[in-house]
């Protein structure tokens, strides 16, 4: 891997931060562990505005640290990984157009929620 400038990497700890922060914002459900996380929106314009790679770092930047404050389990955590790989996949693949982040949203919240 090569060496990341000290940017890029203050650029990933703070999106990071963010994925987590808005993540603890929960719509509810009445469907037990069926709640909405605001982090959704937010995580899908992180990948279309820095990156397929960067977001997935940050993503497992905030799972982790999610995890270590207790906030999440690994379950959380598998559910949380698919969304962002169903949903920055898409974008990977198909580009940033309007059409593919208006769509690579809801595929990651119904794969997510198949698990």
């Amino acid at each position: 891997m090569k060496d990341l400038s000290m940017k890029e990497l203050t650029t990933i700890a703070l999106l990071g931060a963010l994925i987590l922060i808005s993540g603890s914002f929960k719509i509810p459900s009445p469907i037990a562990g069926g709640e909405f996380q605001l982090s959704a929106p937010i995580a899908v314009l992180i990948c279309a505005c820095f990156g397929f790679k960067r977001y997935i770092i940050a993503g497992i930047l905030a799972s982790m640290l999610g995890m270590m404050l207790g906030m999440h389990n690994i379950i959380n955590v598998l559910v949380q990984m698919v969304f962002r790989v169903v949903a920055g996949g898409t974008m990977a693949l198909l580009g940033t157009n309007l059409l593919t982040v208006a769509v690579s949203g809801p595929l990651g919240t119904f794969a997510a929620r198949l698990v």
